[in-house]
């Protein structure tokens, strides 16, 4: 006879065992707790003449936040009992990896899964890039550098979820990528000197010709309302948004 605590969905099959569902049982089994009055999860006892009940098994099943059951045969829910979590995906585990039923009737896990960090102290991860929001007033030029000590380079925007994410964050006029310098209206990433496949320039801009060749997010001194980009000139002092492959 195979005792199967849970649920009987997904099965693995072994040799010489029968499943016998325990509602099917003759109640006289029980003895004298033939007519006992605990609640599901507990069991019946007698203490003397008195009849009691105490937690066996609990009626749930574990639960802990991203991770999965690591059990090949199902959960075993007996008081005592410690079922085997593995965490998910992009989680790394703290603890021991298991979830054990506790004489209350209760789960208690022995673990948490915190996310792994993909991107260093100071860093913002989104759309699988790692962001780096300074508000130190620099050139353009002293911006492309400072993002390549920094291990990244000034940001490539490279579509309209990653554009409104970067607006979102930012608190003030700030560097990108963007440039036109070496020629006048052809406007290239300085990560890879790709041209951009979206744009998100402000009401007539660009619109500065070969006095401002440097593109960033503008709205104040735009004496805008909303951010959007603005070519400059590359002398003018602002903050930057560097960027870099998520680890």
């Amino acid at each position: 006879m195979c005792d199967i605590l849970g649920d009987t969905k997904d099965l693995t099959p072994e040799m010489d065992c029968v499943y016998s569902a325990i509602k099917t049982w003759d109640r006289g089994m029980a003895g004298q707790c033939e007519f006992h009055m605990c609640n599901k999860g507990e069991k019946c006892y007698f203490d003397g003449e008195n009849q009691k009940c105490e937690p066996a098994f609990c009626v749930d099943s574990p639960y802990a936040i991203n991770a999965v059951s690591a059990e090949r045969f199902g959960i075993y829910r007996n008081v005592g009992a410690a079922v085997k979590f593995k965490c998910k995906h992009g989680y790394t585990l703290k603890g021991r990896p298991y979830s054990e039923c506790q004489s209350t009737g209760q789960w208690e896990n022995m673990f948490s899964c915190a996310m792994i960090e993909k991107c260093s102290n100071g860093w913002n991860l989104a759309y699988n890039k790692c962001f780096l929001f300074v508000y130190e007033k620099v050139v353009w030029q002293d911006a492309v550098t400072k993002c390549k000590e920094y291990g990244g380079h000034l940001s490539k925007v490279e579509n309209e979820l990653e554009d409104l994410w970067l607006i979102s964050q930012i608190t003030e006029s700030v560097w990108i990528g963007l440039n036109d310098i070496e020629n006048d209206g052809q406007w290239r990433w300085i990560s890879d000197s790709s041209g951009p496949n979206y744009t998100n320039w402000l009401p007539a801009e660009p619109n500065g010709g070969p006095d401002e060749n440097c593109a960033n997010y503008c709205k104040d001194f735009c004496s805008k309302t909303f951010y959007g980009w603005n070519d400059t000139r590359c002398k003018m002092l602002l903050g930057y948004v560097c960027e870099r492959h998520s680890d």
